[in-house]
């Protein structure tokens, strides 16, 4: 089974951030995880002020372990859903500044020696 990740970036609308972070974790992360292939899923928090990249357009990010032998079909599932009751959006998300990518790894991890 081919393993894929699957980046999502976004921000609330402004002043809605506590109504933003509650519908992500509580709704829209259990939702996706419905899809079938995707596995996991965790939400961070980008820093500001931070070298090298110091003022992103984004506040948050998701990323999602998608494991699939069709990773077309899971994304064609999300494209689907997305928008319905399988996965409702909320209007507390910033629709024009929403961003994803689906990567692939191309090597294994490397460890830092200890």
């Amino acid at each position: 089974m081919a393993h894929y990740s699957f980046v999502v970036f976004t921000k609330p609308v402004p002043g809605r951030d506590e109504e933003f972070n509650a519908w992500y974790n509580g709704t829209h992360l259990p939702d996706m995880l419905k899809i079938e292939g995707f596995k996991e899923g965790q939400r961070f928090k980008i820093l500001r002020g931070v070298p090298p990249l110091e003022s992103p357009s984004w506040e948050y990010f998701a990323l999602y372990q998608i494991e699939t032998d069709d990773i077309a079909a899971v994304m064609k599932s999300l494209k689907t859903r997305l928008g319905t009751a399988d996965l409702p959006l909320s209007d507390c998300i910033d629709l024009k500044n929403l961003n994803g990518f689906l990567v692939e790894a191309v090597a294994e991890p490397v460890k830092a020696k200890a």
